[in-house]
């Protein structure tokens, strides 16, 4: 399953027009591999961005974009593309249930459960050569225990058979 998410984002202190960028949600898979935390990703960006949240087990992950910086459009639905030079910076606010894998042009990124449940916010911005935020977006993720594989067999005291 491919989800796409329409995000609205502004950065009211730089007056630029409201933009919509399309953050499509790819397939949720199990994973393959064991996952580290990234806590060089803790971070977030104003809650006033969310715009839609998912939810995948303890063991998948899933890739978020790309990111099609030349569809952003306005409010009025206008070509708005980011100035040349922008670039995108993933982030994470709860690193102890998701770690990210940027890919190396930031227009999609990787986002895998590391083991604990609970709810994630995954954000991703897009900044100009000098640092500034131009627009940014996040989604919530919620991590929910998968199915079962263990069975715990409780053991009583042993007796002498009668």
């Amino acid at each position: 399953m491919s989800v796409k998410l329409v995000i609205d984002c502004w950065k009211e202190c730089l007056k630029r027009p409201k933009l919509r960028i399309i953050m499509p949600i790819g397939l949720i898979r199990e994973q393959t591999e064991p996952v580290v935390s990234t806590p060089q990703f803790q971070g977030s960006i104003e809650r006033k961005y969310l715009m839609a949240s998912f939810t995948m087990t303890d063991s998948q992950h899933v890739t978020l974009g790309p990111l099609d910086p030349s569809k952003f459009v306005d409010k009025k639905g206008n070509p708005s593309p980011l100035p040349a030079g922008a670039t995108f910076v993933w982030a994470v606010d709860q690193v102890s249930l998701i770690a990210l894998k940027p890919s190396t042009d930031g227009l999609s990124c990787d986002a895998a459960s590391v083991g604990p449940l609970g709810t994630a916010t995954i954000s991703v911005k897009a900044v100009d050569a000098s640092g500034n935020t131009l627009a940014g977006g996040s989604v919530d993720c919620n991590i929910i225990a998968g199915a079962p594989v263990t069975i715990n067999i409780p053991v009583g005291t042993p007796a002498e058979q009668p």
